[in-house]
């Protein structure tokens, strides 16, 4: 049975039930609305208060790891410096694609494009690239790894292998292409 503060039996769908030697069987039903209203308040101002802390100490831990990453991009740079990137993707090109040519045909075609380019913009480019797309571990690691003196020869050893791979991948590119146009037809 449902009673209120006055001992009176009252329908159970506006009443809370109260048991009869209860310590708060004398609260009535929209004290207690008001209590639990006010426990949800100051439920809600709690979080409202840790999440308006937690962005300040959490920005100063994102700046914090922004710094490192930026600072192992640098180091990634100095290791392995745009021009050179550049310098060797434009020699596997014309490795590739100009591999008849004259000797003086090749390099007047490799001056050119190593004028047009701008490097301090591709530097620049390459910087947040690094900070964007890895983690402080990560290029950590990258540092780490690229800093001995093994990927050092093997880095510079690259081209060489790019050079007697590449041109199978494409050739078998071509083949797939080929029987894939005949078969088509």
């Amino acid at each position: 049975m449902v009673f209120c503060a006055s001992g009176t039996q009252i329908p159970s769908v506006c009443s809370v039930p109260v048991l009869k030697n209860h310590p708060f069987r004398r609260i009535s039903f929209p004290l207690i609305v008001k209590i639990r209203l006010m426990i949800r308040r100051g439920v809600f101002f709690l979080l409202v208060c840790l999440c308006l802390a937690h962005p300040a100490a959490a920005q100063e831990s994102q700046d914090k790891d922004l710094q490192q990453r930026r600072a192992l991009a640098e180091k990634m740079l100095a290791i392995n410096p745009v021009r050179d990137q550049v310098r060797m993707a434009i020699d596997q090109y014309i490795d590739l694609r100009m591999k008849f040519e004259p000797v003086e045909d090749q390099d007047a075609f490799r001056a050119a494009l190593m004028a047009v380019l701008n490097y301090q913009t591709l530097e620049q480019i390459s910087l947040d690239t690094y900070v964007q797309t890895f983690t402080t571990a990560e290029l950590a690691a990258m540092v780490e790894y690229y800093s001995k003196p093994e990927a050092i020869s093997a880095r510079k050893k690259w081209p060489q292998f790019d050079g007697v791979v590449s041109p199978q991948i494409i050739k078998m590119l071509d083949q797939a292409l080929i029987k894939a146009r005949t078969q088509a037809q």
